[in-house]
């Protein structure tokens, strides 16, 4: 996501700010007015205008950014600005050392996030699919089709799709729901749930350096932190004759970075299940139903069981845990 929309979110809520100014502390994560308000509360220091970074942990005063609020008032409507021209994808400014110049980087954007696998950085990336990530997506809930940018997916969701339920759980917990069964349909892929994933910061008191004050804070800001925003699909298959028919389950994620998670299908008592230990889909993948069933990375649930399922009542749990 290596344009404007991108360099001005908040790290905190994950959100573009209404209006400026944008906070950001030495190591130049930033933060939203609301979002640095909350911080400030918990602020137990005496420097004017401090707080305690959720991401680095460093106490200390935050900056303000000089963006204008025309500027994000733009980007809430036009959340393209800032891409490399059309039809020139890869036009790019280069430094003496061969450093790319990018939107994220001129302005501070945190271009390393710590996935529990490690840092991961942009340099790392494929250049293939960094250029797939300029692309605009299509919307695959339940016909929809619009083309909406990777940013403003979860933006898209909330305002067109409203019915569609989320969720917030922690890395590595299971998330449990009933799944409806009148929604699975021939030809059909629709959006069970938004899912945002979460990792809780903890402080490691024993070996911080930092004074008692200072690990307090902290602590008390040792809370969830927006790890990523997942699409759990449901897909039915094109064929009709029920011998041949079948629905795929499948996690997708706008980002480049590979997440792992677990689904379950039961029945009414638990008696019966089916689950899959699989890839979520990721940006670069291809999201139709025939490649997703290809890959794998699903549940594949054909006819047979799902009339096992079925057969200790019309509830079938679903269950997910993304680690």
């Amino acid at each position: 996501m290596a344009h404007l929309y991108a360099a001005y979110r908040c790290n905190f809520c994950c959100e573009l700010p209404e209006t400026a100014p944008i906070y950001h502390c030495p190591n130049r994560h930033q933060y939203c007015n609301e979002c640095f308000r909350k911080l400030q509360r918990l602020y137990r220091g005496n420097v004017e205008g401090g707080g305690c970074c959720l991401i680095c942990k460093c106490a200390a005063k935050f900056e303000k950014s000089d963006v204008s609020s025309e500027l994000l008032k733009k980007l809430k409507v036009k959340p393209g600005i800032g891409r490399p021209l059309k039809g020139n994808p890869r036009k790019s400014m280069f430094f003496d050392d061969g450093e790319i110049s990018t939107a994220e980087n001129m302005f501070g954007s945190q271009l390393e996030k710590n996935q529990g696998d490690g840092l991961k950085s942009l340099k790392t990336r494929s250049m293939s699919a960094t250029t797939m990530s300029k692309r605009p997506l299509t919307c695959l809930h339940d016909g929809c089709r619009k083309s909406v940018a990777v940013s403003s997916l979860v933006s898209h969701f909330k305002h067109d799709h409203p019915a569609v339920p989320c969720f917030g759980i922690e890395r590595g917990r299971e998330l449990k729901m009933l799944f409806d069964i009148s929604l699975v349909a021939h030809n059909r892929t629709f959006c069970l749930s938004m899912v945002t994933v979460y990792e809780f910061n903890k402080i490691d008191v024993v070996r911080s350096k930092s004074s008692q004050s200072v690990i307090n804070t902290c602590s008390k800001l040792s809370g969830r932190i927006p790890l990523n925003t997942f699409w759990l699909m449901m897909s039915g298959s094109s064929e009709y004759r029920k011998e041949n028919s079948y629905v795929v389950f499948w996690l997708y994620s706008n980002c480049e970075d590979r997440y792992w998670y677990t689904i379950e299908l039961s029945s009414k008592n638990d008696r019966i299940s089916d689950s899959s230990f699989c890839s979520a889909v990721g940006l670069h993948e291809s999201r139709t139903v025939e490649d997703v069933a290809r890959s794998m990375n699903c549940l594949f649930v054909n006819y047979g069981s799902f009339i096992a399922l079925l057969e200790e009542g019309d509830k079938i749990n679903l269950r997910i845990t993304v680690h």
